[in-house]
């Protein structure tokens, strides 16, 4: 090979080695500045979520509940089933209706029967 030709061979790849380098550059500052720019967002929600949190544990001791007699009355208002005027108990409100007897719920839940114990067979 000439010099000539050894000299151009020896710029286009030094030149091409640029442009890779130049290319992988830019990758690495696109990189960065998404990196940046999550922390900046990160810093954001910190910066708002901390001050709100602070403001509801400082002014939850404030907030009015409900007095005993209101409970009551909410815990009294039962659901029905749409359409009629069945009410649905929890478990605990139908035992308390059988007191005194030998019971039991079997079954998995939101498909349980109720079982007396001290009735005859039929």
């Amino acid at each position: 090979m000439k010099r000539d030709s050894q000299s151009k061979l020896l710029a286009d790849v030094l030149a091409g080695e640029c442009d890779l380098r130049n290319v992988t550059l830019r990758a690495g500052c696109a990189v960065l500045r998404r990196k940046r720019a999550r922390r900046q967002v990160a810093r954001i929600v910190v910066m708002v979520i901390l001050p709100l949190a602070a403001a509801v544990v400082i002014t939850r001791p404030f907030v009015r509940t409900a007095n005993p007699e209101q409970r009551a009355i909410a815990a009294n208002v039962q659901e029905t089933v749409p359409g009629t005027n069945i009410r649905v108990l929890t478990d605990d409100q139908l035992l308390d209706m059988f007191k005194g007897r030998p019971v039991a719920l079997i079954g998995p839940p939101g498909n349980q029967r109720l079982l007396l114990f001290d009735e005859s067979a039929h």
